[in-house]
């Protein structure tokens, strides 16, 4: 997965990845239309901490910074889940085991969560559980720091005007190249 390589290069915190982030999703979002985001692990769920919305004509939201996303229900927490290590994985779904959050139930079916995220990895993307926000679909890629994962980068597009299969196939190169 070398999603987002440039996005990580010297890789030191939020601030750090916010200024690698902005110029080239940026102009991501400008050539493709769609909104992008990059989201960092914050305790228990990916935060987001910079988004290209203001440069999107086809964003749903105003703002997504600071939002909080499921790492089991949602695209860009999925992603940074698959690619985590193994120790870190089980830690994270061992806490998520204990939330009330509905997006994170599926951390409570551990064979099934663990099915999804080798699926996720072998895949190299993610995508956002299908019945969370159903008006919207994400597609997220881990940004690795040589083999560890320090964010992710997820694209948000409107369900009715794109198929999952046809996201992947326009823009998951794009997104992994960036």
């Amino acid at each position: 997965a070398s999603g987002a390589k440039l996005l990580s290069a010297g890789y030191h915190g939020v601030p750090r990845i916010v200024e690698a982030a902005s110029a080239p999703t940026n102009a991501l979002t400008r050539k493709i239309k769609w909104p992008l985001a990059v989201a960092v692990l914050n305790y228990d769920a990916m935060t987001v901490c910079c988004s290209t919305i203001p440069s999107s004509p086809l964003a749903l939201l105003h703002s997504t910074i600071n939002m909080r996303l499921s790492l089991v229900g949602r695209a860009m927490g999925r992603a940074y889940l698959a690619f985590c290590s193994r120790e870190e994985r089980k830690a994270l779904l061992d806490l998520l085991k204990r939330s009330d959050n509905q997006e994170d139930a599926l951390a409570h079916e551990r064979g099934v969560a663990l099915a999804m995220l080798r699926k996720v990895r072998q895949q190299g993307y993610a995508l956002r559980e299908p019945g969370i926000r159903p008006v919207s679909r994400t597609l997220a890629v881990p940004i690795m720091d040589e083999r560890r994962v320090v964010a992710t980068l997820g694209m948000t597009w409107i369900a009715s005007a794109v198929s999952d299969e046809q996201a992947v196939e326009r823009y998951l190169e794009p997104i992994r190249n960036l």
